[in-house]
Protein backbone atom coordinates (compact mmCIF):
# COMPACT_ATOMS: atom_id res chain seq x y z
CA UNK A 1 0.00 0.00 0.00
CA UNK A 2 1.23 3.51 -0.85
CA UNK A 3 1.57 5.94 2.05
CA UNK A 4 2.09 9.69 2.37
CA UNK A 5 4.57 10.85 4.98
CA UNK A 6 3.57 14.28 6.32
CA UNK A 7 6.12 16.44 8.13
CA UNK A 8 4.85 19.41 10.14
CA UNK A 9 7.47 21.78 11.64
CA UNK A 10 6.04 23.64 14.65
CA UNK A 11 7.29 26.91 16.15
CA UNK A 12 4.33 28.49 17.94
CA UNK A 13 0.51 28.87 18.02
CA UNK A 14 -0.87 25.52 19.14
CA UNK A 15 -4.41 26.54 18.20
CA UNK A 16 -3.52 26.65 14.51
CA UNK A 17 -1.54 23.42 14.83
CA UNK A 18 -4.48 21.53 16.32
CA UNK A 19 -6.74 22.73 13.52
CA UNK A 20 -4.25 21.23 11.08
CA UNK A 21 -3.93 18.00 13.07
CA UNK A 22 -7.71 17.58 13.18
CA UNK A 23 -7.85 18.04 9.41
CA UNK A 24 -5.25 15.25 9.06
CA UNK A 25 -7.14 12.93 11.40
CA UNK A 26 -10.30 13.56 9.36
CA UNK A 27 -8.80 12.50 6.01
CA UNK A 28 -10.89 10.16 3.87
CA UNK A 29 -7.76 8.02 3.47
CA UNK A 30 -5.82 6.56 6.36
CA UNK A 31 -2.72 6.04 4.21
CA UNK A 32 -0.53 8.56 6.04
CA UNK A 33 2.11 8.93 8.71
CA UNK A 34 2.84 12.20 10.50
CA UNK A 35 6.02 13.56 12.06
CA UNK A 36 5.73 16.79 14.06
CA UNK A 37 8.99 18.66 14.64
CA UNK A 38 8.80 20.91 17.71
CA UNK A 39 11.24 23.72 16.93
CA UNK A 40 9.89 26.11 19.55
CA UNK A 41 13.12 25.90 21.51
CA UNK A 42 11.05 25.60 24.68
CA UNK A 43 9.32 28.99 24.19
CA UNK A 44 5.97 27.36 23.37
CA UNK A 45 6.73 23.71 24.10
CA UNK A 46 4.19 21.50 22.42
CA UNK A 47 2.02 19.28 24.61
CA UNK A 48 0.13 16.82 22.45
CA UNK A 49 -3.55 16.21 23.08
CA UNK A 50 -4.08 12.66 24.47
CA UNK A 51 -5.86 11.33 21.37
CA UNK A 52 -3.01 12.61 19.19
CA UNK A 53 -0.26 11.37 21.51
CA UNK A 54 -1.79 7.88 21.41
CA UNK A 55 -2.15 7.78 17.61
CA UNK A 56 0.35 5.19 16.33
CA UNK A 57 0.83 7.00 13.02
CA UNK A 58 2.01 10.21 14.71
CA UNK A 59 5.59 10.80 15.88
CA UNK A 60 6.94 13.86 17.73
CA UNK A 61 10.52 15.09 17.38
CA UNK A 62 11.59 17.79 19.85
CA UNK A 63 14.60 19.93 18.96
CA UNK A 64 16.70 20.85 21.99
CA UNK A 65 16.96 24.38 20.64
CA UNK A 66 15.45 26.35 17.78
CA UNK A 67 17.14 25.06 14.61
CA UNK A 68 15.35 27.26 12.10
CA UNK A 69 13.26 26.54 9.04
CA UNK A 70 15.43 24.44 6.73
CA UNK A 71 17.09 22.38 9.45
CA UNK A 72 13.73 21.51 11.00
CA UNK A 73 12.31 20.51 7.62
CA UNK A 74 15.27 18.25 6.91
CA UNK A 75 15.19 16.81 10.45
CA UNK A 76 11.54 15.89 10.02
CA UNK A 77 12.10 14.31 6.61
CA UNK A 78 15.06 12.27 7.84
CA UNK A 79 13.01 11.05 10.82
CA UNK A 80 10.07 10.17 8.59
CA UNK A 81 12.30 8.25 6.18
CA UNK A 82 13.99 6.38 9.01
CA UNK A 83 10.75 5.38 10.76
CA UNK A 84 8.42 4.64 7.84
CA UNK A 85 10.19 5.22 4.50
CA UNK A 86 6.88 6.24 2.85
CA UNK A 87 6.50 6.37 -0.93
CA UNK A 88 5.70 10.11 -0.90
CA UNK A 89 6.63 12.88 1.56
CA UNK A 90 5.34 16.41 2.11
CA UNK A 91 6.28 19.29 4.43
CA UNK A 92 3.17 21.18 5.53
CA UNK A 93 2.90 24.51 7.35
CA UNK A 94 1.66 24.19 10.92
CA UNK A 95 -0.85 27.04 10.48
CA UNK A 96 -2.59 25.63 7.39
CA UNK A 97 -5.38 23.07 7.01
CA UNK A 98 -6.16 20.19 4.64
CA UNK A 99 -9.35 19.31 2.82
CA UNK A 100 -10.61 15.80 3.70
CA UNK A 101 -9.48 14.42 0.32
CA UNK A 102 -5.95 15.86 0.42
CA UNK A 103 -4.10 12.58 1.05
CA UNK A 104 -6.13 10.54 -1.43
CA UNK A 105 -5.77 13.24 -4.13
CA UNK A 106 -2.00 13.56 -3.72
CA UNK A 107 -1.40 9.81 -3.71
CA UNK A 108 -3.64 9.32 -6.76
CA UNK A 109 -1.73 12.02 -8.66
CA UNK A 110 1.61 10.39 -7.87
CA UNK A 111 0.31 6.96 -8.85
CA UNK A 112 -1.02 8.26 -12.17
CA UNK A 113 2.30 10.02 -12.89
CA UNK A 114 5.06 7.62 -11.82
CA UNK A 115 7.78 9.64 -13.58
CA UNK A 116 6.95 12.90 -11.79
CA UNK A 117 9.32 13.80 -8.97
CA UNK A 118 6.88 16.15 -7.26
CA UNK A 119 3.20 17.06 -7.29
CA UNK A 120 1.68 20.36 -6.18
CA UNK A 121 -1.99 21.23 -5.76
CA UNK A 122 -4.13 24.34 -5.86
CA UNK A 123 -5.20 26.10 -2.66
CA UNK A 124 -8.05 27.91 -0.99
CA UNK A 125 -6.94 30.99 0.94
CA UNK A 126 -8.20 31.28 4.52
CA UNK A 127 -7.77 33.94 7.20
CA UNK A 128 -6.85 33.64 10.87
CA UNK A 129 -10.38 32.39 11.67
CA UNK A 130 -10.42 29.76 8.93
CA UNK A 131 -12.82 31.70 6.69
CA UNK A 132 -12.17 31.90 2.97
CA UNK A 133 -10.73 35.27 1.91
CA UNK A 134 -9.51 37.08 -1.19
CA UNK A 135 -5.78 37.65 -1.59
CA UNK A 136 -4.54 39.80 -4.46
CA UNK A 137 -1.03 38.23 -4.70
CA UNK A 138 -2.59 34.77 -4.77
CA UNK A 139 -5.12 35.93 -7.36
CA UNK A 140 -2.18 36.96 -9.55
CA UNK A 141 -0.60 33.54 -9.03
CA UNK A 142 -3.76 32.00 -10.44
CA UNK A 143 -3.53 34.23 -13.51
CA UNK A 144 0.12 33.48 -14.28
CA UNK A 145 -0.35 29.74 -13.73
CA UNK A 146 -0.08 28.13 -17.20
CA UNK A 147 -3.31 26.87 -18.75
CA UNK A 148 -6.78 27.16 -17.29
CA UNK A 149 -7.65 26.59 -13.65
CA UNK A 150 -8.86 23.08 -14.58
CA UNK A 151 -5.67 22.02 -16.36
CA UNK A 152 -2.71 20.10 -15.06
CA UNK A 153 0.64 21.89 -15.32
CA UNK A 154 3.69 19.89 -16.31
CA UNK A 155 6.95 21.68 -15.48
CA UNK A 156 10.00 20.24 -17.17
CA UNK A 157 13.32 21.59 -18.44
CA UNK A 158 14.07 25.19 -19.39
CA UNK A 159 10.49 25.98 -20.40
CA UNK A 160 9.05 24.71 -17.14
CA UNK A 161 11.61 26.45 -14.94
CA UNK A 162 11.24 29.77 -16.75
CA UNK A 163 7.45 29.67 -16.18
CA UNK A 164 7.89 29.04 -12.46
CA UNK A 165 10.59 31.70 -12.05
CA UNK A 166 8.40 34.18 -13.94
CA UNK A 167 5.25 33.70 -11.86
CA UNK A 168 6.21 31.64 -8.77
CA UNK A 169 2.77 30.04 -8.92
CA UNK A 170 3.65 26.94 -6.88
CA UNK A 171 2.48 27.05 -3.26
CA UNK A 172 5.40 25.57 -1.32
CA UNK A 173 3.53 23.51 1.32
CA UNK A 174 1.39 21.79 -1.33
CA UNK A 175 4.48 20.12 -2.81
CA UNK A 176 4.89 16.40 -2.23
CA UNK A 177 7.85 14.32 -3.40
CA UNK A 178 8.55 10.71 -4.29
CA UNK A 179 10.96 9.55 -1.61
CA UNK A 180 12.91 7.33 -4.00
CA UNK A 181 13.71 10.36 -6.17
CA UNK A 182 14.77 12.61 -3.27
CA UNK A 183 18.34 13.50 -2.45
CA UNK A 184 18.76 13.80 1.31
CA UNK A 185 19.01 16.32 2.88
CA UNK A 186 16.20 17.62 0.67
CA UNK A 187 16.32 21.35 1.41
CA UNK A 188 19.17 23.87 1.34
CA UNK A 189 19.19 25.24 4.89
CA UNK A 190 20.78 28.55 3.86
CA UNK A 191 17.46 29.79 2.43
CA UNK A 192 14.23 30.87 4.16
CA UNK A 193 11.71 32.46 1.78
CA UNK A 194 13.15 30.86 -1.36
CA UNK A 195 13.80 27.44 0.12
CA UNK A 196 11.04 25.88 -1.98
CA UNK A 197 11.99 27.75 -5.15
CA UNK A 198 15.56 26.58 -4.71
CA UNK A 199 14.47 22.93 -4.51
CA UNK A 200 12.18 23.31 -7.52
CA UNK A 201 14.94 24.96 -9.53
CA UNK A 202 17.54 22.33 -8.64
CA UNK A 203 15.07 19.56 -9.48
CA UNK A 204 14.20 20.93 -12.91
CA UNK A 205 17.84 21.71 -13.69
CA UNK A 206 18.66 18.05 -12.95
CA UNK A 207 16.05 16.79 -15.42
CA UNK A 208 13.19 15.99 -13.06
CA UNK A 209 9.50 16.67 -13.76
CA UNK A 210 7.05 18.48 -11.47
CA UNK A 211 3.28 18.14 -11.91
CA UNK A 212 0.63 20.62 -10.79
CA UNK A 213 -2.94 19.36 -10.36
CA UNK A 214 -6.00 21.60 -10.33
CA UNK A 215 -7.59 20.14 -7.20
CA UNK A 216 -8.04 22.66 -4.37
CA UNK A 217 -7.30 20.31 -1.50
CA UNK A 218 -5.09 22.59 0.61
CA UNK A 219 -6.18 25.52 2.78
CA UNK A 220 -3.41 28.13 2.88
CA UNK A 221 -3.70 30.53 5.81
CA UNK A 222 -2.81 34.20 5.36
CA UNK A 223 -2.43 36.07 8.64
CA UNK A 224 -0.23 38.78 10.08
CA UNK A 225 1.75 36.51 12.36
CA UNK A 226 3.15 34.05 9.83
CA UNK A 227 6.73 34.05 8.60
CA UNK A 228 5.88 35.53 5.20
CA UNK A 229 4.15 38.53 6.74
CA UNK A 230 7.00 39.13 9.21
CA UNK A 231 9.66 38.99 6.52
CA UNK A 232 7.61 41.29 4.25
CA UNK A 233 7.62 43.92 6.99
CA UNK A 234 11.35 43.61 7.52
CA UNK A 235 11.99 43.45 3.73
CA UNK A 236 14.28 40.50 4.52
CA UNK A 237 12.34 38.30 2.10
CA UNK A 238 13.07 40.63 -0.80
CA UNK A 239 16.78 40.74 -0.03
CA UNK A 240 16.84 36.95 -0.13
CA UNK A 241 14.77 36.76 -3.32
CA UNK A 242 17.08 39.22 -5.08
CA UNK A 243 20.09 37.15 -4.02
CA UNK A 244 18.43 33.90 -5.10
CA UNK A 245 17.33 35.16 -8.52
CA UNK A 246 20.79 36.53 -9.23
CA UNK A 247 22.41 33.22 -8.30
CA UNK A 248 19.95 31.00 -10.19
CA UNK A 249 20.30 33.20 -13.28
CA UNK A 250 24.01 32.41 -13.39
CA UNK A 251 23.40 28.71 -12.77
CA UNK A 252 20.79 28.51 -15.51
CA UNK A 253 23.07 30.31 -17.96
CA UNK A 254 25.91 27.88 -17.21
CA UNK A 255 23.62 24.88 -17.79
CA UNK A 256 22.12 26.17 -21.03
CA UNK A 257 18.71 27.11 -19.57
CA UNK A 258 18.71 30.38 -21.52
CA UNK A 259 15.03 31.31 -21.02
CA UNK A 260 15.21 30.67 -17.30
CA UNK A 261 18.44 32.65 -17.06
CA UNK A 262 16.77 35.69 -18.67
CA UNK A 263 13.67 35.49 -16.49
CA UNK A 264 15.77 35.15 -13.34
CA UNK A 265 18.06 37.99 -14.38
CA UNK A 266 15.21 40.51 -14.70
CA UNK A 267 13.34 39.17 -11.62
CA UNK A 268 10.14 41.01 -12.56
CA UNK A 269 8.05 39.01 -10.09
CA UNK A 270 10.21 40.32 -7.24
CA UNK A 271 9.97 43.92 -8.48
CA UNK A 272 6.19 43.75 -8.89
CA UNK A 273 5.80 42.32 -5.39
CA UNK A 274 7.93 45.11 -3.89
CA UNK A 275 5.83 47.71 -5.74
CA UNK A 276 2.64 46.07 -4.47
CA UNK A 277 3.90 46.20 -0.88
CA UNK A 278 4.96 49.82 -1.37
CA UNK A 279 1.48 50.74 -2.57
CA UNK A 280 -0.10 49.05 0.46
CA UNK A 281 2.32 50.84 2.77
CA UNK A 282 1.55 54.23 1.22
CA UNK A 283 -2.19 53.66 1.63
CA UNK A 284 -1.74 52.72 5.30
CA UNK A 285 0.64 55.61 5.96
CA UNK A 286 3.60 53.40 6.85
CA UNK A 287 6.22 55.70 5.36
CA UNK A 288 9.08 53.99 7.21
CA UNK A 289 8.36 50.74 5.41
CA UNK A 290 7.97 52.61 2.12
CA UNK A 291 11.54 53.84 2.47
CA UNK A 292 12.84 50.34 3.21
CA UNK A 293 10.94 48.93 0.23
CA UNK A 294 12.32 51.67 -2.01
CA UNK A 295 15.83 50.51 -1.09
CA UNK A 296 14.84 46.91 -1.86
CA UNK A 297 13.44 47.99 -5.24
CA UNK A 298 16.67 49.78 -6.06
CA UNK A 299 18.61 46.66 -5.09
CA UNK A 300 16.43 44.53 -7.39
CA UNK A 301 17.38 46.69 -10.37
CA UNK A 302 21.04 46.48 -9.42
CA UNK A 303 20.73 42.70 -9.13
CA UNK A 304 19.16 42.36 -12.57
CA UNK A 305 22.03 44.02 -14.41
Amino acid sequence: MTFLGIVVPYFDNQDYLYRLLDSILNQDSGAWFLTIVDDSGGNDLLVLRPDIAQEARINLVVNGKNLGLGKSWNTGLESMKSLHNPDVVAVIHADDELEPNYVSTVLAAHKANPDAFAVHTEVRIIDEHGSFRFSFPDFIKGIVRPGSSRDEVVSRGDAGLSQILRGNFVFCPTLSFKTAMCDFPVFDEDWKMTIDLDLISRSLLSGKTILGVADKVYRYRRHGGNLTARLNKSTERFSEEIKFYAQISTTCKNQGFSSSARVAQYMWIVKFHILYQMTKSVLTGNLGLVKKLAVALKDSFRGSR
